[in-house]
């Protein structure tokens, strides 16, 4: 199987549902860098507007600047520069922004002197619940009440098995893990669910990405947020 183009899956939108007035979106840079050493950056959105623009500004600025810290500390323990400084890029993506939710995805490529370089995926999703912004997960938007990891196994696996992915045809992955049923984006269509490289497939088959619609999860989850 060859590799998923995640951009290519993900459709920026000012609006996932009619009516929604899209909040104001800007952007915000961050670097660390030390010649020979390393070279970390960041490039992230900032949402002006409703409160759920506010929270996931806030929170999307504390994702970044932990993940870079971490990245950092470790860079920072050897008394020594490494054979081949190391790389770290933070992107966020705008999957869908409207005044009353929130959905980026944030891939991290990083090369710390490894085999080879590292990407990892998140789905960081905000939205109104109970008349609260508030960061959602996957059980936020079920109508149904059911272990969110089943309901996302029930749907997605086929996905993936229809794909081609090599762990889920032979049995290996039988079951998505809590961690993995809330690695989502909201997008226009529907939900799509993100696994990073090496995850649930070779490495070298990059980032799998399966897309479920609106139609398809209609009953079990809602798109009225």
């Amino acid at each position: 199987m060859g590799p998923i183009i995640l951009k290519a899956l993900l459709i920026l939108t000012p609006s996932l549902l009619a009516g929604h007035e899209a909040p104001r979106i800007s952007w915000v840079t961050s670097d660390r860098n030390r010649r020979g050493w390393y070279e970390m950056k960041a490039l992230y959105p900032q949402f002006r507007g409703s409160g759920v623009a506010r929270l996931a500004s806030g929170d999307l600025r504390e994702v970044v600047n932990a993940r870079l810290s971490r990245f950092h500390k470790n860079a920072s323990l050897s008394s020594a520069p490494p054979k081949r400084p190391w790389n770290v890029y933070w992107k966020g993506t705008v999957s869908a922004a409207t005044d009353r939710f929130v959905s980026v995805l944030g891939t991290c490529r990083f090369d710390t002197g490894g085999a080879h370089p590292n990407t990892d995926v998140v789905g960081l999703n905000y939205a109104i619940k109970g008349g609260v912004a508030k960061k959602i997960a996957l059980a936020d938007i079920m109508v149904v009440r059911t272990d969110p990891a089943e309901l996302a196994s029930t749907f997605v696996l086929p996905k993936l098995l229809a794909m081609g992915v090599r762990s889920v045809e032979s049995g290996e992955v039988a079951r998505l893990t809590k961690a993995q049923a809330d690695n989502f984006v909201l997008t226009p269509a529907g939900v799509a669910w993100v696994f990073g490289p090496g995850e649930i497939a070779p490495y070298e088959d990059g980032t799998i990405v399966a897309k479920l619609t609106w139609e398809e999860l209609s009953g079990k989850l809602t798109k009225e947020l």
